[in-house]
């Protein structure tokens, strides 16, 4: 019959074996193996050392989700459109880099675009919003301005440009009732013989003069652009 104490060895020699102890000459009594199977009294080791820690009770989690130090997760709120567009010669930019509607371009340079494209696009007309920009060639442009800047022109301002080769532009004339194409004609009273349903913007249908020019001429005009990339 097995001694106790070779019952108390065999475990530990196997162990020693697979886990390469090295020397087990040193466990000689069964003393040193009682103190070694004997862990409950032991002091944790400095690393690794298991720790008892009581588990959280539900009070306990309840103080923890409560914690006034908590953070609550707030969705990113987008900053207001502007409300107005006061043009500067830098803002306007070469004619190719609007969407083109039929026969001339728009943009709007305060985030609404999609309701720009939106009332040029439609069959019946409509109010365009502010920050669109709306030009036919290169020289003339006219913006629409905040609610209030000018009722008699629907709140649009127009503009005589000069472009140069260099790709700069000037303004020549800015403003709402007063502004002058480079014709001399009046840009306010052009215009505002369009009927009310599309917004003092000109086209052939729109009850405005004609224009005289050909689209094929428009087209040339369009695409002679000097700030446009060659």
């Amino acid at each position: 019959m097995n001694s106790p104490r070779a019952v108390r060895l065999t475990p530990l020699l196997v162990a020693c074996g697979l886990l390469g102890c090295g020397d087990t000459s040193s466990l000689t009594t069964a003393g040193s193996t009682d103190a070694a199977e004997s862990t409950d009294t032991a002091e944790p080791t400095e690393l690794g050392a298991p720790v008892d820690t009581p588990s959280a009770t539900p009070d306990a989690l309840d103080e923890t989700d409560s914690s006034p130090g908590d953070v609550e997760s707030v969705d990113a709120v987008e900053p207001p459109l502007p409300d107005d567009l006061d043009m500067a010669a830098a803002d306007f930019p070469c004619l190719k880099t609007g969407t083109k509607v039929r026969n001339f371009y728009v943009w709007n340079l305060t985030g609404r675009i999609d309701e720009t494209l939106d009332v040029a696009n439609a069959a019946n007309g409509g109010t365009y919003p502010v920050g669109t920009l709306i030009q036919l060639v290169p020289t003339e442009a006219m913006v629409k301005r905040k609610a209030g800047f000018s009722p008699a022109t629907k709140d649009w301002e127009f503009f005589a440009l000069e472009v140069r080769d260099d790709g700069s532009t000037t303004i020549v004339a800015r403003g709402a009732e007063e502004t002058q194409n480079q014709f001399g004609g009046n840009c306010a009273e052009c215009h505002g013989k369009a009927e009310p349903q599309w917004d003092f913007v000109c086209e052939g249908t729109h009850g405005c003069d004609p224009l005289p020019l050909t689209n094929d001429l428009i087209q040339i005009i369009q695409n002679s652009d000097p700030r446009c990339p060659k």
